[in-house]
């Protein structure tokens, strides 16, 4: 694998924001980054930092703006069919927000400023802020914004692409972002419910924490309820679908619930007690195909949908077997204990294990194809994040190894002497 291949896989840590892997020439000072397209944007211990990106040119970067800001504690960044926005939540707690024209990225205008805010999230012309637990959604139309709604007692909020779940003590409501498909600034703003409007809701006998996720065209929801009620150290987890197109939900029959993602046509799920299974099914439930147990609890596919790693990650073995999902067989794995991150590159051949400083143990970002053959490394002092940047490229099979490249457990040195005694006796033979 040559050097430009891994331009794109890119690393937050001590040095800065590291544009490929161990290139030392092209390091931005850099506290926390947002990349949409070719716009990075970088917040520093002073200033947040616009850069554009050329593709073409090994990732060179040009400042195009920069402002003092003070330290900065969460960037968002989103784009539209006419601008792109970035929100900036300063440590005082203060937001800015920005606006790029999309066809002039060197014009930056400060269209927003709100002040008392705990978090923030872009999706199209949405904006939303959370103050305490008070959520308020703004339409962003031609540099103005018009706030559609206003949500008290929120506990947590989700966002995808045309959709967002917001929950409220033991009810989780879905709502419709109708500007989701491309529009034109108007000369008189839409009325609000044709902005946002309130599609379903649900309620949780017992609910202490959720995990959703999102469709990609925002279709389908998969949110998975936490309780403690039961008496378990981890909680009792149930699994549920949400169709959007038909306004139904079903508990999807699964048991003990480790890891659930969607993937082409459905959905994946890591379930049952270690060693896990794991399986992907049709949004109808039924299965299409279930891979052999193993020790798991995250499933990372390529965009590809060809190839997909299993991992035992948190407090597991960190083992990672890398399955082709069309045969079902695993056709590699590696072992690395504190693990915490699987990204596949654009090239869908190639997938990055990182180490992050999550652990107080070597912070690492290692190189794979899909055989499970290491390509590169890196070391680093303290790791924060990292992930592949440019566009996707037609998927090209790799040439196989001679001999598989499977994990092996390494036995420990035992004495010759240690060798003639009798199993259990202490006694030699």
């Amino acid at each position: 694998m040559s050097a430009p291949e891994l331009t794109g896989l890119i690393s937050l840590s001590e040095k800065g924001l590291e544009l490929g892997l161990n290139s030392q020439n092209n390091i931005l000072p850099a506290n926390l980054y947002k990349i949409i397209d070719d716009i990075l944007v970088i917040g520093t211990d002073t200033a947040m930092k616009i850069y554009k990106i050329d593709f073409n040119q090994n990732f060179k970067t040009t400042l195009i703006w920069e402002k003092e800001y003070g330290r900065i504690r969460q960037l968002e960044i989103e784009k539209n069919s006419e601008e792109i926005l970035i929100g900036c939540l300063l440590h005082t707690k203060e937001l800015k927000l920005h606006s790029l024209l999309s066809k002039s990225t060197e014009i930056v205008q400060l269209i927003a400023t709100y002040e008392n805010v705990t978090s923030i999230k872009l999706s199209n012309q949405l904006l939303f802020v959370q103050f305490g637990r008070e959520l308020v959604i703004s339409h962003i139309l031609g540099g103005e914004l018009l706030e559609r709604l206003r949500i008290q007692a929120v506990n947590e909020y989700f966002v995808g692409k045309g959709v967002f779940v917001v929950w409220t003590g033991q009810i989780v409501t879905i709502y419709k972002d109708h500007l989701n498909k491309q529009v034109t600034q108007r000369s008189m703003p839409p009325p609000a419910n044709s902005v946002v409007s309130q599609i379903m809701t649900f309620t949780f006998a017992q609910v202490d924490s959720l995990e959703v996720k999102i469709s990609p065209k925002g279709n389908f929801i998969l949110i998975c309820s936490t309780s403690t009620a039961s008496g378990s150290y981890f909680g009792f987890k149930e699994l549920y679908l949400f169709n959007l197109l038909e306004k139904n939900s079903k508990k999807v029959q699964l048991q003990n619930i480790n890891f659930f993602e969607f993937v082409k046509g459905g959905y994946a799920v890591s379930y049952g007690v270690q060693p896990a299974k794991a399986g992907i099914f049709f949004y109808s439930g039924e299965s299409k195909k279930i891979f052999k147990e193993g020790p798991r609890n995250r499933i990372y596919f390529n965009s590809e949908g060809n190839y997909v790693c299993f991992a035992g990650f948190d407090n597991m073995n960190g083992m990672i077997e890398i399955f082709n999902i069309s045969s079902g067989k695993m056709v590699g794995s590696m072992r690395m204990l504190g693990a915490s991150r699987i990204i596949w590159s654009p090239c869908n051949r190639f997938f990055a294990v990182a180490i992050t400083n999550a652990l107080k143990v070597e912070n690492k970002i290692v190189v794979y194809d899909y055989f499970g053959r290491e390509i590169s490394r890196q070391d680093f002092k303290s790791l924060m994040d990292c992930e592949w940047i440019g566009k996707i490229e037609s998927f090209k099979e790799l040439v196989a190894p001679k001999e598989p490249v499977f994990y092996k457990e390494e036995k420990a040195y035992v004495p010759p002497s240690f060798g003639t005694l009798k199993r259990g006796t202490g006694k030699r033979n």
